[in-house]
């Protein structure tokens, strides 16, 4: 039987025994005769039987939820195998400046993004971790520690399809509060109740009980436990402000961060072989006091504080200074575990993250994992561009580097160029951050990354197409041609320089930017139309010349074709194909004719469905 079958039948299950019970008992008050007890027993036993299938309903509901998003972790693992990003949640992540310089043109953030193939992370920490490793990278020494953790993971499946349910089981804004808790919980010990209010909390509730019981035993005296109660509410309303304080700080009614003790559990049972899950996992236990500890002492005193929503405070409250002995309660917690309370969720953060690269290598087991090696250079075989369907993803050996050489790829529209630099850039961010790349095999530097590709004119800037990518390949030069010594190797990727202007001023304006970017020490790629680009004596000895190409036919009736292989080919482009598009999209030129060059017809129709080009 599947859960919704059991829950559903539950549900009727409980409506006819509370249907049945209420019947009972209004037969039996409306009958008379020997049967009447019979029937109120019955209806009793019925109510009591309403009572347990209620319980019994709620586990159902709960374990229909659960395996429901067990089967919808599932169902997501194949929409971003397949990269079908409409049928995947969106991507939540704040993404950076618009000046940063690769975020936006390597598709980091947003729809059909990096982050939304990383979509198993379920934290907002887990998510900020991951976002900071990608836009930031890491040191070759911690790929390496994050590429164990990321090994083992991936071969976790059961583990982290569990992980993500649980985490993604909090709340909507308890990510928020839990930010707030940790603040709380590190500002200090038990500062916030004065002396005052603690004395009080302790001595005025007994003397009102014995003041109480005084006067059941011996009725008929002055009520003098009217006295302490008054002073009670005088108490409450003289430091209701601190114990507010407390509470909010707590996160009270939110219970935030007793909401990841299920997550410590999980984390607590791991028996990890790699070095970084071992430090995540004793990150939740220094000192022989685990996190898990103390996040139940945690839960068990906000459900105390949660008394506050029910009818009962006021007279728990006037009677025995609740809020007050919670308060204090909660302040105890503060001193004894406050502390660790950072690095619990740092630890989490961490395994999230951690989590959501080893779902991303087990989802695509023909990715590797890259080598950090001292050659200035990126060397990758059977490169692809991760955001594209398996199934649809031509691959290429690469070579970018070493510095002194700039990679020139040239080619038609459509051809592939501007997907291969991408490729390049995006394996680059995911090996940085720790993560497998698409690829057969890659080795690379420690790199900084800066790209041009997708620059915009302003209106309300008023900024030009032009201008806006002047200043984008001054901040690349600038990034490429400062780098310290031994630090990273600079990268830069460049799209279509000063496509903005006219060819002649454009042809000297590239010219210029590339003859800064040989001299210095940094490597990188650039796609252009311009194929005397790769002839420019100056350039000459330090371009590597690769290239794209089509294959163009006409059909019977004149209709041209064209289709592209995405496959990279040494040396220069020597064909184009812009006319042919023309005439594709039915612009064809005045007293234009079918052309043929060494490859066959010039002429083109629409594209021919084919993978694109890594």
């Amino acid at each position: 039987m599947t859960h919704a079958r059991r829950s559903r039948g539950l549900s009727q299950s409980r409506s006819l025994a509370f249907v049945a019970g209420a019947g009972l008992l209004v037969v039996a008050d409306v009958v008379e005769g020997p049967i009447v007890p019979w029937l109120a027993g019955a209806g009793v036993l019925a109510l009591l039987l309403f009572a347990g299938l209620v319980v019994l309903h709620r586990r159902s509901r709960r374990s229909e939820a659960w395996y429901a998003s067990l089967a919808g972790l599932c169902d997501e693992g194949v929409a971003r195998m397949e990269r079908r990003w409409d049928d995947l949640p969106p991507d939540s992540t704040e993404p950076p400046s618009a000046d940063h310089l690769f975020s936006r043109d390597l598709d980091l953030f947003g729809r059909a993004s990096v982050m939304q193939l990383l979509g198993m992370v379920g934290t907002w920490q887990g998510r900020s971790r991951l976002r900071g490793w990608l836009l930031d990278g890491a040191s070759p020494d911690e790929v390496a520690s994050r590429q164990d953790a990321v090994l083992e993971l991936a071969a976790m499946p059961e583990f982290r399809e569990v992980w993500t349910a649980t985490a993604r089981g909090v709340p909507d804004g308890a990510d928020d509060a839990t930010d707030a808790v940790v603040r709380w919980a590190g500002s200090g010990g038990r500062h916030s109740l004065p002396a005052a209010a603690v004395w009080i909390a302790r001595v005025v509730p007994v003397v009102t009980l014995a003041l109480v019981t005084v006067e059941l035993v011996r009725p008929g005296g002055q009520p003098l436990w009217i006295l302490p109660l008054a002073i009670s509410a005088w108490a409450l309303r003289r430091w209701r402000t601190p114990v507010a304080e407390v509470f909010a700080g707590a996160g009270v009614g939110e219970s935030a961060l007793s909401r990841r003790l299920d997550l410590v559990l999980q984390a607590e049972r791991l028996d990890p072989a790699s070095a970084r899950l071992r430090e995540v996992r004793d990150a939740l236990g220094r000192g022989g006091v685990t996190a898990s500890r103390g996040l139940r002492r945690l839960r068990q005193w906000v459900a105390l504080a949660e008394v506050r929503l029910s009818q009962l405070h006021f007279p728990l409250n006037l009677l025995f200074l609740w809020d007050f002995h919670v308060a204090g309660g909660l302040e105890g917690w503060r001193g004894k575990w406050g502390t660790g309370v950072a690095g619990w969720i740092d630890g989490l953060a961490e395994l999230d993250a951690l989590a959501a690269l080893g779902s991303l290598a087990h989802e695509n087991p023909d990715w590797t994992l890259p080598r950090f090696t001292a050659e200035p250079a990126i060397h990758g075989e059977g490169l692809g561009h991760p955001l594209l369907p398996p199934d649809g993803c031509v691959r290429n050996t690469v070579t970018v580097g070493p510095p002194g050489t700039i990679l020139v790829v040239t080619g038609s529209n459509m051809s592939g160029k501007s997907t291969l630099l991408r490729a390049i850039g995006v394996n680059a961010v995911l090996a940085r951050a720790g993560s497998a790349v698409c690829a057969r095999s890659m080795s690379l530097p420690d790199l900084a990354i800066a790209t041009c590709m997708r620059v915009e004119d302003s209106l309300a800037d008023g900024t030009s197409l032009f201008m806006a990518e002047l200043e984008r390949l001054k901040a690349v030069v600038e990034a490429s041609s400062g780098r310290p010594s031994g630090g990273p190797i600079p990268l830069f990727l460049l799209d279509e320089i000063l496509h903005g202007t006219n060819t002649a001023e454009r042809q000297v304006a590239a010219r210029t930017v590339l003859g800064t970017l040989v001299t210095s020490e940094s490597i990188g790629a650039v796609s252009t139309h311009d194929l005397e680009l790769t002839d420019v004596p100056e350039l000459r000895e330090a371009t590597v010349a690769v290239h794209f190409e089509e294959q163009v036919s006409r059909a019977s009736d004149g209709t041209p074709r064209v289709r592209f292989d995405y496959r990279l080919r040494p040396g220069p482009a020597t064909s184009t194909n812009a006319l042919t598009l023309l005439e594709v999209v039915g612009l064809r030129p005045p007293d234009s004719a079918p052309e043929t060059d060494a490859d066959g017809p010039a002429g083109a129709s629409a594209p021919e469905p084919s993978p694109r080009s890594g």
